[in-house]
């Protein structure tokens, strides 16, 4: 117990640091990103997070959770069946945003034939998270922040070492697209360094049907979260257009950073 109780609370800190210390690289890259890019590029680029990140939302079924939280030690039969499922779901929830795309003008109407050319760009970091997400999950139950903190402030750093040169050179709203990209490319590269995973293909729906049970009830309660934070691009997108929607995600991040630095 003493040895859990350390391993949580060594963990807990490493968690709030590196929140800290994300939150300052991004406070300090928005703010230069704002002296080069329009807020209506910062509120375009919201409403592509808003877009994507819904239909990625489909793709876990909450099994993450289920990996960290199961008793006995999951399985590598487990491990590959919930790896499999991810992949897959993302892979056909990909093609179909790829294929809607084009409607979510009719949603938002501000919205241009380049913006979802970044829409079906941007949902391709959604197989990248799904490439990380079993990974990631096995060293959260080993308690393993230390490599996790490290991959986020990687990710970080190489998002604002990508965006800011694009950004200045003219890029626009394609700076966030792109850099994001190469940030989900960067991260999975390093993920898969640190802590190998090798996946086998034999997908059988009953090595994981108690996952997909408990992973359920998760992912009702993730799907709440989301929208009550989502509420900027959902509402404000439709009535108020991206510029105002790129100034109110500004300002929402701008005051969240005292509550981490409180936390500490």
């Amino acid at each position: 117990k003493e040895i859990l109780r350390g391993a949580l609370t060594q963990g807990f800190v490493t968690l709030i640091i590196r929140e800290f210390l994300i939150k300052i690289f991004y406070f300090a890259g928005q703010l230069f990103l704002a002296r080069l890019l329009a807020p209506s590029d910062f509120g375009i680029y919201v409403i592509i997070v808003f877009v994507v990140n819904l239909f990625g939302l489909f793709s876990d079924l909450g099994l993450s959770f289920a990996i960290i939280q199961k008793k006995e030690e999951p399985t590598h039969k487990e491990l590959s069946g919930v790896f499999t499922l991810k992949i897959f779901l993302t892979a056909c929830l990909i093609l179909l945003l790829w294929i809607a795309a084009p409607l979510i003008k009719l949603v938002y109407p501000s919205l241009i034939d380049s913006n979802v050319l970044m829409i079906q760009i941007f949902s391709l970091t959604l197989l990248f998270t799904a490439l990380r997400s079993v990974p990631i999950a096995i060293l959260e139950r080993k308690f393993r922040y230390g490599r996790i903190s490290m991959l986020d402030i990687i990710g970080v750093i190489v998002y604002y070492i990508t965006a800011l040169p694009l950004a200045l050179t003219g890029f626009g709203v394609w700076s966030f697209i792109i850099a994001s990209l190469i940030k989900e490319i960067v991260e999975t590269i390093f993920l898969y360094i640190v802590n190998p995973f090798l996946p086998s293909f034999n997908f059988k729906i009953s090595n994981i049907k108690e996952m997909i049970r408990f992973g359920i009830f998760i992912q009702g309660n993730n799907l709440v979260t989301f929208f009550i934070s989502s509420i900027t691009p959902v509402i404000g997108g439709r009535l108020v257009g991206p510029h105002a929607v790129g100034l109110i995600d500004f300002a929402d991040n701008l005051t969240s950073l005292p509550a981490v630095a409180g936390a500490l």
